[in-house]
C-alpha cells in the first residue's frame, strides 16, 4: 500500500478509538449523574408513595423485626460455608453440609417473609393490594438492577 493510504487509514483508527474512548468515560462519569434525582426527592417515587401509609409502615417495620435474626442466621451459616470453602483443611462433606445449612435456613427466611406478606394481603383491598405490589415488585427490581452495576 501507498504511504498516504496507510497514514489516512491510521488516523482514520485513531479517530474511532478516541472517539469510542471518549463516549465510554462520558457514559461512565456523566450519564449516571443526569439521571439522578434532584435533592431531598426519593430515587424512587414509590417508596415514597408506599411508606406515606401508617398501616403499610408498620408491615414493614414488624416484617423487619420478624427477619432480623432469621437474617443474621442465614448470614452467619453463609459465612461459615464461605470460610469452609478458603479452608484447605475443610472436607467435601462439611463444605456441602455448611452449604445445605445456609440453604435450609434462607428458605426458613424467606418462608417467613412470605407468610407474613400473605397474612398483610388479606388486609388490603384488591386494588390497594395491586397498587402495593406493583410498587413492591418495582423496588425489587431497581434493586436487583443496581446490584449488577
Amino acid at each position: 500500500m501507498k504511504t498516504k493510504t496507510i497514514t489516512f487509514l491510521l488516523i482514520l483508527s485513531l479517530a474511532f478509538n478516541m472517539a469510542i474512548f471518549a463516549g465510554l468515560i462520558y457514559f461512565n462519569f456523566y450519564g449516571r449523574i443526569n439521571h439522578l434525582p434532584p435533592p431531598g426527592v426519593h430515587p424512587d417515587p414509590g417508596m415514597q408513595n408506599r411508606c406515606a401509609y401508617p398501616h403499610v409502615r408498620e408491615f414493614m417495620e414488624k416484617t423487619r423485626e420478624m427477619v432480623h435474626p432469621l437474617r443474621m442466621e442465614f448470614e452467619d451459616s453463609r459465612q461459615s460455608f464461605i470460610k469452609s470453602l478458603m479452608n484447605p483443611e475443610a472436607t467435601e462433606k462439611e463444605i456441602k453440609y455448611l452449604f445445605k445449612e445456609s440453604l435450609h435456613k434462607q428458605m426458613r427466611m424467606e418462608e417467613e417473609i412470605g407468610k407474613h406478606m400473605i397474612e398483610f394481603r388479606k388486609q388490603m383491598s384488591p386494588e390497594a393490594a395491586r397498587k402495593y405490589f406493583k410498587i413492591f415488585s418495582r423496588q425489587k427490581h431497581n434493586q436487583m438492577k443496581r446490584r449488577r452495576r
